[in-house]
């Protein structure tokens, strides 16, 4: 509907009192109405697809949000870039879904730590470097974060212990040299409620003991690394069912026998 003037035609949609869901996917928006907050019974706004270049700042008044999209376009070829937050953006308390894939950010906005009911979140493709705005996010179950420029898995992943699936994959055909990770920290071994580890294409050349404690483990996908073997303690990780060891540097494997 990209001939509809939306800033005149929301005047009409505020006497929905009771509207709960929003979808404005696809509009060639550059802006969300700034009257957006009034709409206090929203618990879902879909505004992926578009050209915004910020949010307004009533959008910290819809407390009762829960899920909150952002993100680019399913062809790619539309995306938002949103470079600043609003400060309002850290009230939405009750926020438990966050997907913000292709927005192209500096940084995470640091309202994030103040959402402590977040359970899923989307960053894939953002260009970030960090992911410290999500520490205090302990009720996170998936974290989809691949395509960053991290140069590291930060020692306080663990802290995050109902994690459930963690995408951390790095980029196959970069365009200039970037970033990888190339270690990863023992505090994944903490990560007892993880399902799914994604670390494809980084410069990873170790795993830790510690991921023999993830028996809830189903999914490791660890395609083109720099890994010359895997820990005898993998072995302990009984609910594996799919591993993905690709284009790495293995010499021999564990005794999976055991």
């Amino acid at each position: 509907n990209t001939g509809i003037n939306w800033k005149s035609t929301f005047d009409q949609m505020l006497q929905l009192k009771k509207l709960s869901i929003i979808k404005l996917s696809n509009n060639q928006l550059t802006e969300l109405p700034a009257k957006i907050g009034l709409l206090t019974e929203l618990t879902e706004i879909h505004a992926d697809g578009n050209m915004l270049q910020g949010l307004p700042e009533s959008i910290g008044s819809l407390t009762n949000l829960r899920l909150l999209n952002i993100s680019t376009s399913k062809t790619g070829q539309t995306r938002n870039q949103i470079e600043r937050f609003p400060a309002s953006f850290g009230k939405l308390r009750n926020l438990e879904v966050l997907n913000m894939n292709g927005t192209y950010m500096i940084s995470l906005p640091s309202g994030i730590s103040k959402m402590n009911k977040l359970k899923k979140i989307y960053i894939t493709w953002c260009g970030l470097t960090s992911l410290n705005e999500i520490r205090s996010c302990t009720q996170l179950e998936e974290l989809h974060a691949s395509h960053n420029y991290f140069d590291r898995i930060p020692d306080w992943i663990g802290e995050l212990a109902a994690l459930r699936i963690l995408k951390l994959d790095g980029n196959y055909f970069p365009s200039k040299p970037i970033p990888h990770i190339l270690n990863c920290p023992p505090g994944l071994g903490l990560l007892s409620s993880l399902e799914e580890l994604s670390l494809n294409d980084q410069l990873i050349d170790k795993l830790p003991d510690e991921i023999g404690d993830l028996k809830k483990l189903k999914t490791l996908n660890v395609r083109n690394n720099k890994l010359e073997s895997l820990p005898e303690t993998i072995t302990r990780c009984t609910s594996l069912r799919s591993i993905d060891l690709k284009a790495n540097l293995l010499i021999t494997l564990p005794d999976f026998n055991s």
